[in-house]
Formats: C-alpha cells, sequence, structure tokens
C-alpha cells in the first residue's frame, strides 16, 4: 500500500523555542548546555529556563516562568471597546430628500428646472414685445381744443405731396430801410412745391424726415419773384395739440433768392402789388439782364396739422385736395445771416444764369429784431407765411 506524498511546505511550522534572560541577570554556570564554543555564543543569551509561547486563543489563563522569579499566572480576560456615533448634522427636509434621491432623478430635477427658467424668460420677453403700443396707431393723442370735435387725431401720412402755393395770408419788408429796394423781398405765389414725408429707416424711435423743394416734374425755369427754397433732410418734432389736430413742426435755413427784372430794383414801391403782372412761367430771352437778390441763411418753419381744417386751406387747383392734412409755412430773414445783396445776372444760351458784374448791397434798417419769435410782429422784419 502506497502511502500519499504531502509536500513539505504544506507542513505547519513548529513554533520556535526562544531562552531569554534580562539584562541584569548574571549567569552561574553549572554545566554546558551547548556543544559550541564559549567563543561561538551570543552575550546576550545564556543558559536558562525554556519559554515556551503561550497558545491565547483556546485558555483564558496559563502559568509564566520567568528566572530567579517566583511562577505566576497570567489571566487573560477579553473586554469590549463601548463606543457611540457622533450626532448628525441637522439638515432641512429637502436636503434629506435629495440626499435619497438616486443620481438619475436627481439629473432629471436639473434639467426640467432649467427648463421652467427658460420658459418663463421666453413668456417674459414675448409679453413685453407683444405690449400694444398706442403710437402706433396715434401718436400723440388730444389733449386739447374744440370740445365739439371728437375724433382722434390720424397718424401721419408718409409720402411725396403737392403744395400749391397762393397769395401769401402775411408779408412784410420792413427790415429793408429804403423802399425802392423793398421789391428785393418779395413772397412767393402762384407756385408749386413738394413736400415729401419719409418713412423711417430703422424703427419708430428715427425721427419723422421731411424734404421740400420744387416738384420733380417742374421744368425748373427762371422767373420773377421768390424762387422755390431747396430744403434737404429735415426732422419733424411733435407740439402741443390744437384746435386743427396734432401739431408738427420742422425748420431749416437756406439761401433766398428773388429774381427782380433789371428796372425793378431801385423804382419806387407803388401802392400796386409787386406781384401784378408778373406770371408764373415767366420766360426770357438769352441776354436779358436781371438781378438776383440773395438772403443767406433765411429760417423756414413749416407746421403741419393732422386734421384739415377746409375753412383756412386755398382753394385754387385740384392739386390742393392731394395734401392730407393743413400746411402752414412762415418764412423770416434771419440775424445770422449777414447783410443781403443784390448781383446782376444775364441769361444765358442755355436758359441758366451768368454772372453779370455787378452787385449792390441792400441797406438794412437800423435795430432791426429779425421777428424774434415765430407769432412776432412785423415791425422791422422781413418775413412771409402762408396757409395751405
Amino acid at each position: 500500500m502506497q502511502l500519499p506524498r504531502r509536500s513539505v511546505r504544506s507542513i505547519q511550522e513548529l513554533p520556535s523555542i526562544h531562552t531569554a534572560f534580562p539584562v541584569h541577570y548574571k549567569p552561574v554556570r553549572t554545566h554546558s548546555a551547548s556543544t559550541a564554543s564559549n567563543s561561538a555564543r551570543s552575550p546576550s543569551v545564556e543558559d536558562g529556563l525554556e519559554v515556551v509561547p503561550l497558545e491565547r486563543d483556546s485558555i483564558l489563563s496559563a502559568p509564566i516562568v520567568s528566572a530567579y522569579l517566583n511562577e505566576k499566572e497570567v489571566f487573560i480576560n477579553k473586554q469590549e471597546i463601548l463606543w457611540k456615533p457622533l450626532p448628525n448634522i441637522p439638515t432641512s427636509i429637502w436636503s434629506r430628500a435629495w440626499g435619497r434621491m438616486s443620481v438619475k432623478y436627481r439629473v432629471l430635477a436639473v434639467l426640467g428646472l432649467q427648463a421652467l427658467v427658460l420658459l418663463t424668460t421666453g413668456i417674459v420677453l414675448m409679453s413685453a414685445s407683444s405690449k400694444p403700443n398706442n403710437d402706433d396707431h396715434a401718436e400723440v393723442r388730444r389733449t386739447g381744443g374744440n370740445s365739439t370735435n371728437t375724433s382722434i387725431d390720424a397718424p401721419l401720412e408718409r409720402g411725396t405731396f403737392l403744395v400749391p402755393i397762393q397769395l401769401p395770408q402775411q408779408q412784410s419788408s420792413t427790415c429793408l430801410a429804403r423802399a425802392n429796394e423793398s421789391r428785393a423781398w418779395q413772397c412767393a405765389f402762384d407756385m408749386d412745391l413738394q413736400l415729401s414725408i419719409l418713412p423711417s429707416l430703422r424703427d419708430d424711435d428715427t425721427p419723422i424726415m421731411v424734404t421740400l423743394g420744387q416738384p420733380s416734374t417742374s421744368n425748373r425755369s427762371v422767373h420773377c419773384s421768390q424762387q422755390a427754397p431747396e430744403i434737404g433732410p429735415t426732422a419733424l418734432t411733435t407740439l402741443a395739440s390744437s384746435d386743427h389736430g396734432l401739431q408738427y413742426y420742422f425748420s431749416a435755413t437756406y439761401d433766398r433768392t428773388v429774381i427782380l427784372r433789371q428796372e425793378q430794383l431801385g423804382q419806387d414801391k407803388s401802392t400796386s402789388s409787386p406781384m401784378q403782372d408778373q406770371n408764373k412761367h415767366t420766360t426770357f430771352l438769352p441776354g436779358t439782364s436781371l438781378w438776383r437778390c440773395t438772403f443767406n441763411d433765411t429760417l423756414l418753419e413749416g407746421f403741419i396739422y393732422t386734421e384739415k381744417d377746409a375753412g383756412s386751406v386755398s382753394s385754387g387747383t385740384n392739386a390742393t385736395a392731394q395734401l392730407p392734412f393743413k400746411l402752414k409755412l412762415m418764412e423770416r430773414m434771419n440775424a445770422t445771416g449777414g447783410s443781403p445783396y443784390c448781383e446782376k445776372v444775364t441769361v444765358g444760351l442755355d436758359g441758366e444764369l451768368e454772372d453779370g458784374g455787378a452787385s449792390v448791397n441792400l441797406t438794412l434798417a437800423d435795430g432791426r429784431s429779425g421777428f424774434e419769435s415765430v407769432q412776432g410782429n412785423l415791425d422791422n422784419s422781413c418775413q412771409c407765411q402762408w396757409i395751405v
């Protein structure tokens, strides 16, 4: 019968036996316990009692022997360590609920909160942008005026309109000291102008712009009396409402030009109107000598009323109906424009005016005020007013 073979490494090692003595112990040599020589021995290991390691896992007491000491018995007692956990930090209900949630539900909760914030912000922006603006329908509501008129002011219509200028309602040339030079300031009559109210470029905050000048269909021929003004884009400002509706205002300066026949300058002013016997489309032959009088920086002011008053509108041609509102134009000599002058010109072959080589400075009245206010008096002022 063959015995099973076991590996040497599987055999459990026996506990080592070691003999130890205190450092202060002096041995008494009675016999030799080793066959080795004295020179080979360790100085701290001497002959003594054998101490075997004590197995403590199965016994509670066992004797222990020390050299030159009485036998003692060692008792082994197992004692459990008492401990108490630290109290938890107080937390809110939401913190405890959040701590009990899984990672998946935490991510869903964060995404839902972000979606709610974005939705709220979008609703607020949409409500702010869709808020009705009363200015889109009526730029300014009526604050005063005729109690019998209950209509609401209409918005200012944009476009290009024909402005027929008839006889002026007011005119004055008292800023000129000499009577024979007063014809140099004449007010336009029997003339058509073109008023353009331009559309807004970007938004409602952009001011309304207007232009005023000679119609694009005009032949632009030279005629006696005042020439048509040329006013570039000018901003409109809103004034208080009046009996004639919402009031808009614009103002600009330009170089005012008046064409006179050669014999008109220096001629004594008669009782008849200087505009009599002057046709609108008077043409001059080439070589005709004329006077061109210039008033630099003349102030032109315009008042636009959204509600048309048919009682104060000049009735002449059918073109008046093309103007959807009431318009008042006022012109006055500006004190900052310097001294007015007249220069002699000659009609060229192409109808243009050429320099005639002579000029005359007009004499101004002393102490002129230059029409200090829009509704000022006519003393020492040169001004014109038309209502269309």
